[in-house]
């Protein structure tokens, strides 16, 4: 016999003991803003992903694990196109990132639609939580009224009885200030939208200087809220006016914007300093491998593939039946950095939220925890979901 012959009837054979498929990897593509307004963000975000998969050698359900990043610009249309790209030809098992609720909004129907998941890492419009609610989506950061609400009450229970609201234009802007107006009881003075192309907010600012409101609540992520923060200061209302946001001060943008920051409040459902054996391993591994402390948009990354890997572990990387791998993301269990991790019947977390404060921590600015605001909480939209 040859050693032709031979060396086919090995392979063939090696083949035989090998299940089909064992050694393809998890191809998982991250759809991020890379460029534009939120692209320190989408970098922390990419950042958190790469330092999940770094844990855990790249693997998931004894299969390789890869991530392929793909650049959406913020623009939705683009998204779209790199969605469908993803899907179509690189045939990816997951999808995750969509950071911007409009880029959410925008591919939510073409992945789901086509049975195909998004493991969200960061924006969650109110639409996608009720009604429109798939099992095919599944958060890993939060609805995005909630943050909003948890700030619109704090404000309550401190006595403000009126203030100016502002965010961009789009999905998140209406529903953080609808979550906002939620909890609020008290007066408010001036609803402000912005285009997401304006960079420039003097006039917005004069007009919150003559309204004279007792706070101001923004929400401004990425570069918007640094510009904010910034020309906020430069006009002296920092002094006058306490600032209040959700997504505008965060790990990332404090460093930017620098001292004008410090002790202004922001809510949030994470923060470097929670109090978790994961949590602890995570940031200190993260400050190790890219010299700066994470940002809750880092922590979301990270718990994004965290969900999935958690879901191949238990399928023991077979992720050919749809319905079996929805049920496992649904029941995924891992070491969450925020803590308790519980999906809520419209796949949404159910969480912990908390009041941040910027402090300086010798020449570093830190977001401190000042209090935990509320407990395990449901988004108001769950109700409206038809899935159990």
């Amino acid at each position: 016999m040859s050693l032709v012959r031979l060396a086919v009837i090995a392979l063939g054979t090696f083949a035989a003991v090998i299940p089909a498929g064992a050694q393809e990897a998890v191809k998982i593509g991250a759809l991020l803003s890379l460029s534009g307004p939120f692209a320190s963000p989408s970098k922390d975000m990419h950042d958190g992903m790469q330092l999940a998969l770094e844990h855990r050698g790249s693997k998931m359900g004894g299969r390789p694990a890869t991530l392929l990043v793909r650049d959406d610009q913020g623009k939705p249309e683009l998204a779209v196109e790199t969605a469908n790209k993803l899907i179509r030809g690189d045939q990816v098992d997951f999808i995750t990132g969509a950071g911007l609720s409009n880029i959410v909004m925008a591919v939510y129907r073409p992945i789901t639609s086509s049975d195909n998941f998004l493991i969200g890492s960061n924006g969650g419009p109110a639409p996608i939580a009720g009604k429109d609610c798939s099992p095919y989506f599944y958060s890993a950061s939060w609805q995005n009224d909630q943050t909003a609400e948890v700030m619109g009450e704090y404000l309550t229970k401190a006595g403000i009885t009126d203030v100016s609201i502002l965010a961009p234009n789009y999905q998140a802007g209406k529903d953080l200030l609808a979550g906002f107006k939620r909890t609020f009881k008290g007066k408010i003075l001036d609803e402000i939208y912005t285009p997401l192309s304006q960079t420039d907010f003097s006039a917005e600012i004069s007009r919150v200087k003559a309204s004279a409101p007792k706070a101001v609540f923004v929400f401004y992520p990425g570069a918007w809220g640094i510009q904010w923060v910034k020309q906020y200061s430069q006009a002296g209302l920092d002094k006058s006016i306490p600032l209040y946001s959700a997504f505008t001060l965060d790990e990332v943008s404090i460093r930017a914007i620098g001292d004008a920051s410090v002790g202004m409040y922001a809510a949030a459902h994470w923060a470097a300093d929670t109090k978790n054996a994961a949590n602890t391993k995570f940031v200190t591994d993260f400050k190790a491998k890219f010299n700066r402390i994470p940002s809750a948009y880092a922590a979301q990354g990270y718990d994004s593939i965290q969900v999935i890997a958690a879901a191949v572990d238990v399928l023991k990387g077979d992720l050919k039946d749809k319905k079996q791998t929805q049920a496992a993301l649904k029941q995924a269990k891992f070491d969450s950095v925020r803590g308790a991790f519980k999906y809520n019947t419209n796949n949404f977390i159910i969480q912990d939220f908390y009041i941040t404060k910027v402090e300086k921590a010798g020449d570093e600015l830190v977001l401190s925890t000042v209090s935990k605001a509320v407990e395990q909480v449901k988004d108001v939209y769950a109700a409206e979901c038809p899935m159990k």
